[in-house]
């Protein structure tokens, strides 16, 4: 009983200080249609309880159900539909904002001037659940505080500095890292500096530039590169360090004085064209000692605005300017010095054109379109000027790099529209596509030729052939006049229209144990075969228009059916992986063999091309060798080649290449080329040439092998 008084009397004090509490302290009152503001006493909202509640049952059961409806976020009895006296959840007609009246017990606050009605709409209800919601995350909030300032204080400080951490990694990763200049740690590989291409007048008709920078990575590349093909990387090296007319040794003349730079550069002069190499010089008293060394010792003294230039009697000179050495013909030097205010090549529109090329390079050159037709139309680069189109191109950029054991060389050509229609492009008759049938040739092929559109395409390039090719144009034409005289078939009304979209010509060896090896020589990759295969045909059209060139063909392949040559040609059925060939045999290493099958053409001049057709599984777009050179190629492209250039080396060397003197001086640097890709792409306005070159270890010969014989 003592208890229940001790009680009964802390109730009592308890209650006192509630209502004196709650009589002092006057509530915000909210502007109408608005959620009233928070009561600081109840930051929650909701009918506040007093401890008077709790002191009969009647009074606790209704408090008891006032907290159950705040913690469940429901109306807790009638009183909360908003008619009469209840209190609870409401909506304000001038806003429709949702509200939580906060009353005193046992006063009236819903009645008529709530001006609102219980959630009984689509819209209320969802007001009402919105406003649930809001009570769940400032209860979720509440309580993650509370558990937050649990925690001791040390394991709060460096939960806080883990979480910074974290930030600033995100940071770096998602925004600064793809967003660093080059040569910045995670940004792209920066191209040289190009100091030297200010100091070139406008006018020239070529130029280049050589990155030399010891520490650079693709001069590292350079050297790797170079080291596989000692003489071919010799002859290279000596055409870069040709200096005024004098070949230099660059390790030990040119290095210890030289910055991170090289350039040449060739300009007009009247009929002719003068030369100047450029090269930075660190040390400038190395670098005079250098000129004056190339330059011979009757050299002359003269000055040019302000500069310092030697000149040699036979009309070489010298000069420092802005930081490198200038060596070449005097007039070319003299206008290069005079040509400060003239305008350069850097500001001739010429840095456009080299941003296009990759930035991650060992050497670029540029020619002007008069330079272009000037070097490429000379007997020994005339065949170049297939992929470049010097008669249209208004200028030519070019750029070589090194990518692990691969060499790249990027050729980018703008053409004038207008002269392109007098000089069109050699491959500008020639489609767009994406190669697909190189997954169709097999793996170990020794090359490769893919077109779109076969049947135009090689009209188009006949066409071309007759004037940039007319060799190639005249070979055509007899084998296509041959064939009319002997069998009335017509290359390019009969067999030409049957290709279909896409075709893909190769060269594959047939490997076998008794392939004989000639001594000396690489082992060869067996007797090669033909085979062209055509996409997107209609098989059974195709069908019916090779059945009906057979007799031609074997007049012309085979004249009198082979009775000349003792045997009876005819073509004959032939099942191959499933598939009915037509095959005719010529002779032993010739059987004209082809298939029709969904929707391609297969032909081969061996069964077996038929079977690898049909095969599946890996082909040549699987291989090592072939990925190696075509990646970073475009996706489409006019024509895209490819030589396995170790087999048809050793190929080569079966039949007697390997005996011919020139060859043999090259062979030790030419069997370590391992393959070769080329794709151009003529878009209408240019010209994009890539050739990717591969190289590896050398392999030796085998002395002890047979000469090969048969045909």
């Amino acid at each position: 009983m003592e208890r229940e008084s001790l009680i009964e009397r802390a109730l009592e004090r308890l209650r006192g200080r509630g209502a004196a509490a709650g009589a002092a302290t006057p509530r915000p009152q909210a502007l109408d249609g608005d959620p009233p503001p928070p009561d600081p006493e109840n930051p929650l909202g909701g009918e506040q309880l007093s401890l008077g509640d709790l002191n009969d049952g009647g009074r606790r059961e209704a408090a008891r159900a006032r907290l159950r409806a705040l913690r469940e976020g429901a109306p807790a009895g009638p009183s909360l539909q908003g008619h009469g006296h209840g209190h609870g959840l409401g909506r304000g007609r001038g806003s429709g904002a949702v509200g939580l009246r906060t009353t005193s017990i046992g006063g009236g606050g819903g009645g008529p001037s709530s001006g609102g009605r219980g959630p009984d709409s689509f819209g209320e209800r969802i007001a009402a659940l919105a406003h649930r919601a809001r009570l769940g995350v400032a209860a979720a909030g509440s309580a993650a505080s509370h558990r937050w300032h649990e925690l001791p204080v040390i394991a709060r400080q460096r939960i806080a500095a883990a979480a910074i951490v974290v930030a600033v990694l995100v940071i770096v990763v998602l925004v600064l890292i793809p967003a660093a200049p080059c040569g910045a740690p995670g940004g792209d590989s920066c191209p040289a500096d190009d100091d030297a291409i200010a100091l070139v007048p406008e006018d020239a008709v070529a130029y280049a530039h050589v990155d030399i920078d010891p520490d650079s990575e693709q001069f590292a590349a350079f050297s790797s590169f170079s080291g596989r093909l000692p003489m071919l990387g010799g002859m290279l090296l000596r055409s870069l360090t040709d200096v005024g007319g004098k070949s230099s040794d660059f390790a030990t003349e040119i290095r210890p004085w030289a910055g991170d730079q090289a350039a040449f550069a060739v300009l007009p002069a009247g009929v002719g064209l003068d030369r100047v190499t450029m090269i930075e010089a660190d040390d400038s008293g190395g670098a005079s000692d250098f000129a004056a060394g190339v330059l011979g010792p009757r050299a002359s003294e003269r000055e040019v605005g302000g500069v310092d230039v030697s000149v040699s009697p036979r009309g070489q000179a010298a000069a420092l300017l802005d930081g490198f050495l200038l060596i070449g013909d005097e007039a070319a030097v003299t206008e290069m010095i005079e040509g400060d205010d003239a305008g350069s090549l850097e500001t001739a529109g010429v840095a456009a054109g080299i941003d296009d090329l990759p930035e991650d390079r060992f050497a670029y050159a540029y020619l002007s379109g008069d330079g272009a037709r000037a070097l490429l139309r000379t007997p020994g680069a005339s065949s170049l000027d297939t992929f470049v189109s010097s008669g249209s191109a208004t200028s030519v950029t070019a750029a070589l790099s090194f990518d692990d054991e691969v060499a790249k060389i990027t050729v980018r050509s703008d053409l004038d529209p207008d002269l392109a229609e007098d000089h069109p492009a050699f491959f500008s008759a020639l489609p767009e596509f994406t190669p697909a049938l190189d997954s169709d040739v097999g793996p170990d092929a020794l090359a490769y030729l893919g077109l779109g559109d076969p049947g135009s395409s090689v009209e188009s390039l006949l066409d071309r052939a007759r004037s940039s090719a007319p060799a190639l144009a005249k070979a055509f034409g007899r084998a296509d006049r041959d064939l009319r005289n002997a069998g009335g078939v017509g290359i390019s009304e009969d067999v030409l229209p049957l290709l279909g979209d896409e075709a893909a010509l190769s060269i594959e060896p047939v490997a076998g144990d008794q392939v004989a090896q000639t001594p000396g020589v690489l082992a060869p990759a067996g007797t090669p075969y033909v085979s062209l295969i055509a996409d997107g045909v209609d098989s059974k059209a195709a069908a019916e228009d090779l059945a009906g060139l057979q007799d031609p063909l074997v007049e012309a392949l085979a004249p009198r059916g082979g009775e000349a040559a003792g045997q009876v040609s005819v073509f004959e059925p032939l099942q191959i992986a499933g598939t009915e060939a037509q095959t005719l045999t010529v002779s032993p290493n010739l059987e004209l063999t082809y298939a029709t099958y969904d929707d391609r053409l297969v032909a081969a001049t061996k069964p077996i091309g038929i079977a690898q057709a049909r095969a599946g599984g890996d082909g040549l777009a699987d291989s090592d060798d072939y990925q190696e050179v075509t990646a970073g190629m475009p996706s489409a492209v006019s024509a895209i080649a490819y030589l396995d250039l170790r087999d048809l080396l050793a190929l080569g060397e079966q039949v007697g290449l390997g005996a011919d003197p020139a060859y043999a001086r090259l062979a030790p640097d030419l069997r370590s080329l391992r393959a070769l890709a080329i794709a151009v792409d003529d878009s209408g306005d240019g010209v994009r040439t890539d050739l990717n070159l591969s190289v590896g270890d050398a392999p030796e010969p085998d002395p002890s092998a047979d000469e090969v014989g048969g045909e």
